[in-house]
C-alpha cells in the first residue's frame, strides 16, 4: 500500500482489507459467499453463482503485502473486475451456444 498503514504484521488489518474486497466482487459481480474447506480447515471464499468458479480474495492482497509488493486498491480491483467481467461474459457465451443447440 502506497501509505504503508498496513504492516506485514497487522493481520487484522489484512483481513478486513480482504473482507472489504470480498464484499465488493459480491456486490458488483454476483458472486456468492460460501466457505471451502480442506485439510487445513475452513476459509471463506466467493463463488461464481451456477459455476464451478471460487476465487479466495481475503488472501488475494495480503498474500501480496506480505510479500512486500506495493499495491494500488483501485487498479488491482480494476484489474481482478476486469479479469472476472471476461470470465463471465465466456461463461454466458458459452451456456447461450449450449443452449441454442
Amino acid at each position: 500500500m502506497k501509505s504503508n498503514w498496513i504492516q506485514i504484521n497487522e493481520s487484522l488489518k489484512l483481513q478486513c482489507l480482504g473482507v472489504t474486497l470480498e464484499e465488493i466482487i459480491v456486490q458488483d459481480l454476483n458472486f456468492l459467499w460460501v466457505e471451502i474447506e480442506d485439510e487445513y480447515g475452513i476459509d471463506p471464499a466467493l463463488q461464481l453463482e451456477r459455476t464451478s468458479i471460487i476465487i479466495f480474495p481475503l488472501t488475494m492482497l495480503s498474500k501480496r503485502i506480505e510479500k512486500n509488493e506495493t499495491i494500488n486498491f483501485t487498479e488491482f480491483y480494476n484489474s481482478l473486475g476486469q479479469t472476472l467481467r471476461i470470465l463471465c461474459l465466456r461463461i454466458e457465451i458459452k451456456n447461450n451456444n449450449l443452449t441454442n443447440h
